[in-house]
């Protein structure tokens, strides 16, 4: 969809697949009792529903064929691509194996309970990033871009320092819903992850790879 700078679209459809993913999740984990499968199958389950709600605006559009100058373009684009791709796939892991071989697994519960809590945060960048990489890609050469930009990312600040202090005032409430007792240590560590994901989200603002 940000190929066809479908934007608004793109963003029904991200914030769809997330609250879908969601409410699939609470589904089975809370409704059906199945634990960590049942996480799993809510993932899947939301995921399913963005697929065949997006099927709505492409269906017209899916043809069994090939454009070979375009394939050529798109892979001479996306070969260093796979460096940087590889660099947050390692990026995303590293934190638990490092926790695990330095403190322990018990360490590694904790820290997966507080970055999942954190993690809802993200829900702010879907709208944020579908919207806004489809304009950049349109509107990256008109002068008046880079200060819609900037104040675009003082909405986004603002609205995640908010999200950050709502977190972290109810994060013992949110977990004594979804956790038993022994993760609620996690709410100690909730704040500061909570700090690194907005932080990391934030590269969005930084479109130079997407236009070089």
């Amino acid at each position: 969809f940000p190929v066809t700078i479908m934007a608004r679209v793109n963003t029904q459809i991200s914030l769809f697949t997330t609250l879908a993913i969601i409410l699939s999740t609470l589904f089975f984990v809370l409704q059906l009792k199945l634990g960590v499968v049942g996480v799993i199958l809510g993932q899947v389950a939301g995921s399913l529903f963005g697929l065949l709600y997006s099927l709505f605006y492409v269906i017209d559009t899916l043809l069994p064929q090939i454009n070979f100058r375009y394939l050529k373009k798109m892979l001479k684009y996306s070969y260093p691509l796979v460096f940087s791709a590889t660099g947050v796939i390692l990026s995303q892991y590293v934190d638990r194996i490092s926790l695990n071989y330095f403190l322990g697994i018990e360490e590694v519960g904790l820290y997966g309970v507080a970055f999942r809590t954190a993690n809802t945060i993200s829900l702010l960048f879907a709208g944020f990033s579908a919207t806004l990489t489809p304009m950049i890609i349109v509107h990256y050469k008109k002068d008046e871009t880079p200060a819609q930009i900037a104040r675009i990312f003082g909405y986004f600040f603002s609205i995640s320092i908010l999200v950050i202090l709502m977190l972290s005032l109810f994060s013992d409430l949110i977990m004594t819903y979804f956790v038993s007792s022994t993760y609620f240590k996690a709410i100690f560590v909730t704040p500061y992850i909570l700090f690194s994901v907005v932080f990391n989200g934030a590269y969005i603002f930084a479109p130079g790879l997407n236009i070089a």
